[in-house]
């Protein structure tokens, strides 16, 4: 049910990519020069092209896909707990805002009765979600980030197949999120917040509205890789590559601009003879497409971002152990 990691999951398929060793060499003649290992990453979440961290929270429970709002003074994320670490079983998902403060603090915003992942804001103040307040996983929407704030149903439960990391436009008009297709793979469905109305837009999953509206990011894979493609946001229409082959990528967030996009990936796994779902680490790259600029690196890892309009990126990481909010900034071009 929980889409996170889904968010982190989502980096396709894990299998491990290891070099084969040298024969051993004859007797009397010179060992073989076997090459050095690849160079370990540092300890923790390192900055690269990137200043200015902040750790948010640090709590027991994985706090995953922050929302931040148009002000930047609250952030909407979900918080899961499983029975144990690695257990498949959710106990706990509870959607919650963040209030950056002075003082902070976090409040529960869905029913604490009921599971709940994947907010969103809409203009005006208003927040969506996914909760099974109904029974099956419904997509909701409250006029407030207010605890208690009435709840009505967008579209009903049921009627979407494993919906996962809602967005909405700018406009509030419309609600992007991945679904489950018949053949089992994942496609992006676009929802009319009006009237619940659901269109396909394509292959895909983690959708993210550009700032003008009239474009969406989103991953599919091809070739094995999952790639970040843009299209716009309308169904059918031709989706362009922005990453390359060769790695994996996901949950991509448009800059403030739309000149650029977020998104975790793994990178330089192959390089480093990695299991493909090792590392997790957060990179820019040019809309236009380009080469992917790295903003962390590390033993930790770094998921889920979120490009906020003041220019903050936030973000999941596991550096100290469960997933915790942060942010940083991309760094300023020298000069």
């Amino acid at each position: 049910m929980s889409p996170r990691l889904a968010a982190i999951g989502a980096l396709c398929a894990a299998g491990l990519v290891g070099g084969c060793s040298p024969p051993p060499a004859p007797p009397a003649a010179p060992a073989p020069v076997v090459a050095p290992p690849p160079a370990s990453e540092p300890e923790g979440l390192v900055l690269v092209e990137a200043e200015a961290l902040e750790r948010l929270t640090d709590a027991a429970s994985d706090e995953l896909l922050p929302a931040p709002a148009p002000d930047g003074a609250t952030i909407l994320f979900h918080a899961e707990r499983r029975a144990a670490p690695g257990a498949p079983e959710l106990v706990e998902q509870h959607v919650l805002s963040l209030v950056l403060g002075p003082p902070p603090g976090a409040t529960h915003l869905s029913p604490a009765e009921r599971f709940a992942y994947g907010p969103a804001w809409l203009p005006g103040g208003g927040v969506i979600y996914l909760a099974n307040v109904t029974g099956p996983i419904a997509l909701v929407r409250a006029p407030s980030a207010s605890p208690g704030a009435p709840l009505s149903i967008v579209v009903e439960g049921g009627r979407l197949t494993e919906p996962e990391a809602p967005v909405a436009s700018p406009d509030g008009a419309l609600v992007a999120l991945t679904v489950r297709t018949d053949e089992g793979g994942h496609a992006v469905a676009l929802v009319s917040v009006a009237d619940g109305g659901v269109a396909i837009l394509g292959e895909g999953r983690a959708p993210a509205f550009a700032p003008d509206g009239a474009r969406i990011a989103f991953v599919r894979t091809d070739g094995g890789d999952a790639r970040i493609f843009v299209s716009a946001a309308a169904p059918g229409a031709e989706a362009r590559a922005v990453t390359g082959p060769g790695y994996d990528c996901d949950h991509p967030s448009f800059s403030p601009d739309g000149r650029s996009v977020v998104f975790a990936s793994n990178l330089g796994f192959r390089e480093r003879k990695s299991p493909r779902a090792e590392t997790l680490h957060l990179f820019v790259i040019p809309i236009e497409g380009g080469e992917p600029v790295r903003l962390t690196r590390g033993t930790a890892r770094a998921a889920t971002p979120r490009w906020s309009s003041d220019g903050w990126i936030y973000f999941s990481t596991d550096e100290r152990g469960s997933f915790d909010l942060a942010r940083l900034r991309v760094r300023a071009p020298s000069g």
